[in-house]
């Protein structure tokens, strides 16, 4: 549970109110009740949470609400949300960086940095996975401010899609224009080494398909459209730099372009699955995330760059005693870190350059740069 899928009961008509000492809690409790929202999963005196082994509950005046089925964040939430972050920093960031599994440290090359860790930003989730940080980190990376998420949230982490999705709306309201979203995934291609770098060139999304899109519900004009294309969603410039920058640092063997598949996870694929993933749906490697932030990202008119780092080879054999672990996939991220560190250096420079040159939304040109044309 995360402080904001935990609500107190308060009671607005008491006369005899005074505020809780929960962290992020604004309601006020009557003297009568507890005096602070408990983050305990377990019934309280004040009817906080309700949870058995089937469900959790989140009470919200006499509104119970399943916490998965919980309403997106309307756009004044979201805006109070960056509008406290960047009260946290100097900087104005363009570019944002969301990190995979493993891939956190990419957040550390940053200077003069600010860490705020997820749990103290209000109305925020909190990652739960090991290889995620759970900090938002603003600094400068090669004299460019940039906005780095060390941490990620994954629907099997028991968060619905819109909330997966949701720091990307809160980096477009920080005025970050162009994302960097690293994935760590398992490769179905035979050719593909543990350790390679994927640029991502389109998606299939099995949630997506099943109508779990982050879009899902009523749509705010100010984010975008209420039917957004995907058709280039992976900045086809983007990835023409990143193929470049990879063979400029001795990377030309081991980067290549792919299409990514999300499964909801937590469970890594059966080798059936595989082979159809692979023979039926052509799919270059699968992973747990990444989706929903491209597609909210594409929503509010982002640019975006995508890559996965290959973790691990899918099992194609249903009899191979070999099994995937996420043990394997932090491992094979820290083996390449510093190959990564000078790769999204040099896409983080190239990528502000372009922003730097970046012609009025009026001009024809900019419509241009955000399809990918």
């Amino acid at each position: 549970m995360t402080k904001s899928d935990r609500f107190c009961d308060s009671s607005s008509d008491s006369s005899n109110n005074k505020g809780c000492n929960w962290n992020g809690c604004e309601r006020s409790h009557s003297t009568d009740s507890e005096t602070s929202c408990s983050s305990s999963e377990s019934l309280s005196s004040n009817g906080e949470v309700h949870g058995n082994d089937r469900e959790i509950v989140a009470i919200q005046g006499d509104k119970k609400t399943p916490v998965g089925e919980e309403s997106p964040l309307n756009y004044d939430e979201i805006k109070a949300i960056a509008d406290f972050l960047l009260s946290k920093t100097m900087y104005r960031c363009q570019i944002g960086i969301i990190c995979g599994s493993g891939l956190s440290e990419l957040g550390n090359l940053l200077e003069n940095r600010t860490t705020i860790h997820y749990e103290d930003i209000p109305h925020f989730p909190v990652s739960t996975v090991v290889g995620h940080k759970g900090q938002m980190v603003i600094g400068l990376l090669k004299n460019v401010p940039v906005v780095c998420m060390q941490g990620r949230f994954h629907p099997y982490e028991g968060y619905p899609t819109w909330k997966c999705a949701l720091p990307v709306r809160v980096l477009h309201l920080m005025g970050v224009k162009s994302l960097i979203i690293s994935n760590a995934a398992g490769s179905l291609m035979s050719d593909h080494r543990v350790g390679d770098i994927m640029i991502i060139k389109d998606h299939i999304s099995m949630p997506g398909l099943a109508g779990r899109s982050p879009l899902v519900g009523s749509n705010d004009n100010r984010f975008g459209t209420r039917f957004p294309s995907m058709q280039g969603a992976y900045n086809k410039k983007y990835r023409e730099y990143a193929l470049k920058i990879g063979e400029e640092i001795g990377l030309k063997d081991n980067i290549h372009e792919g299409v990514y598949c999300m499964n909801g996870g937590p469970v890594y694929e059966t080798p059936a699955e595989c082979r159809m993933l692979l023979n039926t749906l052509n799919i270059n490697a699968v992973g747990m995330s990444t989706v929903p932030e491209v597609v909210v990202a594409r929503h509010c008119g982002m640019l975006v760059f995508a890559f996965s780092l290959i973790s691990n080879k899918c099992v194609m054999d249903t009899d191979s005693e070999n099994s995937p672990n996420h043990a394997e996939v932090v491992a094979a991220c820290a083996s390449r870190k510093s190959d990564l560190k000078v790769f999204v250096e040099r896409m983080v420079l190239q990528i502000y350059n372009d922003l730097q040159s970046l012609p009025l939304e009026n001009d024809k040109s900019y419509w241009k740069l955000l399809l990918g044309k």
